[in-house]
């Protein structure tokens, strides 16, 4: 199993579009069989956004990235963006 913490930032005034744009990912993305978690989560900034999955593996998120729903999502919103997202994979220690 392999847990992602995925920071999205978007430009300044644009964290609306982009949220909504990620909104759209979660339910294709949970139907996805290699999926067991996709969650979306707003801070305090409302340009910053953050999404933990969970992928059975590195083979399953890299088939992930590679779905229609995906790359609609980074067509559509990556001018929206202020840079690539930062992809940090979580270790449990417990």
């Amino acid at each position: 199993m392999m847990t992602i913490l995925a920071t999205v930032r978007a430009e300044d005034g644009r964290g609306d579009a982009v949220r909504a744009g990620l909104e759209a990912l979660v339910a294709p993305s949970r139907a996805e069989d290699t999926c067991t978690r996709y969650d979306l989560f707003a801070t305090e900034d409302p340009n910053v956004l953050l999404v933990v999955e969970e992928w059975a593996d590195q083979a399953a998120l890299n088939a992930h990235m590679e779905t229609p729903h995906f790359k609609a999502f980074v067509a559509a919103n990556g001018e929206a963006l202020a840079g690539p997202p930062v992809i940090q994979v979580l270790t449990p220690l417990g």
